[in-house]
């Protein structure tokens, strides 16, 4: 899970609270994703306001640092019990609003989940959705970037060749 965040080399400077308007603050949170990943930024991410102050984007990647946390902690029992809770709640939100984002972040973690926790069914599809919306998407232009170059520098993507190519091509 370590290699989510480390695949992006990006550090941004962070400007905003999180207390700012709903872009402010999914900006906010973007950056500190995509940050160098440390336990105390994803206890970061964890600890964002309430849910129902929340968009979906924000709550999504929520549930990725709950993911996340399984790093961080050493009994297999808890490492198991937050990527469960995490997926489960990443699942819940993309039923709820699949867009390329939440798309993206689900990505993340499949790519870079152990393959013995069998969490990789939707990667195939998931890239098709991401490549098919990609052009489409209210999302910024610099931020859609960073996104195509953290799924292409993702070392298992390598194995989805025609999405792949795909993605390279966007």
């Amino acid at each position: 899970m370590k290699h989510i965040i480390l695949s992006v080399l990006i550090s941004m400077a962070f400007g905003f609270t999180l207390y700012k308007m709903p872009t402010s603050e999914l900006t906010y949170v973007r950056q500190l994703f995509h940050s160098p990943t440390s336990e105390a930024k994803v206890k970061e991410l964890l600890g964002l306001t309430e849910e129902k102050y929340m968009s979906n984007e924000i709550m999504a990647y929520k549930a990725v640092a709950t993911t996340m946390m399984a790093e961080y902690v050493g009994n297999p029992f808890d490492k198991y019990g937050y990527f469960s809770k995490g997926k489960k709640q990443l699942e819940a939100i993309i039923a709820k609003d699949k867009n390329i984002e939440t798309v993206y972040l689900r990505l993340l973690v499949q790519l870079n989940s152990p393959s013995f926790l069998g969490y990789s069914s939707n990667i195939e599809s998931d890239l098709n959705f991401f490549c098919t919306n990609f052009e489409d998407s209210n999302i910024e232009p610099e931020v859609k970037n960073l996104f195509k170059e953290t799924l292409i520098n993702t070392k298992k993507v390598e194995d989805y060749a025609p999405q792949l190519k795909q993605l390279k091509e966007l």
